[in-house]
């Protein structure tokens, strides 16, 4: 469950994954399983050769135009990247350019990528109002899952650009940077960064409950669409433009996991580090070590408990457990 406070008027984010366990295995449940595997490409190290067949990237290979490989410039009659699909193609039936120019790629210019080579998208093209790059992973255990990538975003082109899975979104920037073009359905949190230059890779992650038989569809989202929810103006490269590594995938374990079909009725908030839970009568508020920091024994709507900013394990009289994350 995902709660959004305004602290000293600033938007902060307060996420809350419901668990369930006792105070005697809170920390010796299932681990994390990690499944980075499963995403195809995770990190834009590889490309198709002219035989449609995924190779490393490597200079000068076919679809090699001025330092980096190009959809737009390759052989392979896909023209996408290797693993992944941008929601618009890179080329219409006719052969031409779909985003005005050939501006789309993998090369080496970035800050914080992983490996040799990250991928970005620009053009010329004024951008729909939703276009996606992504993957679909079928024939997962059913469970919550953490996914990351890195996400360059520069604030004179910033539109809608987010890191989603399903329909659990994180925005690269403050909340107040997406007054009037936020996507209806979306489970929107935000990262918060500055975005000084798109070239500035930086971390992002959502969270997101598969049920069995579901698929996890998970990528970058970005529209031509202002925060003001006016058309964006056409420039060189497009506002939405983006440049993006390293995506990875986790299962969380059950001391870790969410369990959205708990009810609401337990709220908890923080402001000015003071923890004040409503909904129970007694809990307890453990750090990450499993030192037993807090106990509320009655009353708990009128006490609040002084925290350091951090991540903290909260656990109710009538064994609900609650990880909670001030961003």
């Amino acid at each position: 469950m995902k709660k959004k406070y305004l602290i000293n008027g600033l938007s902060v984010v307060i996420i809350v994954f419901f668990l369930m366990g006792t105070g005697q295995n809170l920390f010796s449940q299932e681990q994390d399983t990690d499944y980075t595997h499963l995403i195809v490409n995770n990190d834009f190290e590889l490309a198709y050769d002219a035989n449609c067949d995924p190779v490393t990237v490597t200079p000068d290979m076919d679809g090699w135009l001025n330092n980096a490989w190009r959809p737009t410039t390759s052989s392979c009659a896909t023209h996408q990247f290797y693993g992944w699909t941008w929601s618009l193609g890179f080329k219409d039936e006719g052969g031409n350019n779909v985003m005005g120019n050939n501006s789309q790629g993998l090369n080496k210019d970035f800050n914080n990528m992983n490996g040799e080579y990250g991928c970005w998208i620009g053009g010329t093209l004024i951008l729909p109002e939703l276009v996606e790059l992504y993957q679909v992973i079928n024939d997962l255990p059913a469970g919550t899952y953490k996914v990351q990538c890195r996400l360059g975003v520069g604030n004179n082109k910033k539109t809608s650009q987010r890191l989603f899975a399903n329909q659990d979104v994180q925005y690269h920037g403050m909340e107040s940077q997406y007054i009037s073009n936020l996507t209806t359905g979306e489970i929107a949190t935000f990262a918060g960064w500055n975005g000084t230059t798109e070239k500035d890779l930086e971390e992002m992650v959502v969270y997101t409950v598969i049920e069995a038989g579901d698929s996890l569809k998970l990528g970058i989202r970005t529209g031509g669409i202002n925060s003001d929810g006016n058309v964006v103006a056409q420039a060189n490269p497009f506002h939405g433009w983006f440049k993006v590594d390293y995506f990875r995938l986790t299962k969380l374990g059950e001391a870790n996991a969410v369990d959205k079909n708990l009810s609401d009725a337990v709220n908890i908030c923080v402001q000015d580090c003071k923890l004040k839970v409503t909904g129970v009568d007694a809990y307890m508020v453990y750090n990450l070590n499993g030192v037993k920091v807090a106990e509320i024994q009655a009353n708990a709507a009128d006490v609040s408990v002084d925290l350091h900013p951090g991540v903290y394990i909260v656990k109710t009289k009538m064994g609900k457990v609650a990880k909670v994350l001030v961003q």
